[in-house]
């Protein structure tokens, strides 16, 4: 079944699920991922560490 919940900021959300309660605690783990974001991987910080230095992938490729 699909079911539609609409947050405070109007936006929709459409998830399907076997019964209400799974889909209001799916809603709920969607919600709680958009408030408390993963903290970036290595790769992420490691990328973003070399961008800031002015070092492209394109270099990157070239020194190895």
């Amino acid at each position: 079944m699909k079911f539609h919940y609409e947050d405070e900021n109007k936006n929709e959300y459409v998830i399907e699920a076997e019964t209400e309660e799974l889909a209001i605690a799916k809603y709920n783990e969607i919600k709680f991922r958009e408030a408390n974001p993963l903290p970036p991987t290595y790769t992420e910080l490691r990328q973003k560490e070399y961008l800031e230095k002015g070092i492209t992938p394109d270099k990157m490729i070239i020194a190895l």
